[in-house]
């Protein structure tokens, strides 16, 4: 059995708004590791009620960098 799933994502380099957020990902580093924290972020609660929808940049920073995958 393998010990790793790999996933895809797609993104639209025509849409500006996929574009800006591929080439923010890419920005990060190691794209894998930031989207597993952003998963974790959410999954964990770490944001506002879904009425607001926001979240602060320090907080999501502050929150992604003290998780140790």
């Amino acid at each position: 059995m393998k010990k790793r799933k790999v996933l895809q994502a797609s993104f639209n380099l025509e849409d500006t708004f996929e574009a800006d957020l591929l080439t923010y990902a890419i920005a990060q580093g190691d794209v894998s590791k930031y989207i597993k924290r952003l998963i974790y972020v959410d999954k964990e609660g770490f944001r506002k009620p879904a009425e607001v929808r926001t979240v602060e940049t320090d907080v999501l920073r502050e929150a992604m960098n003290s998780v140790k995958l």
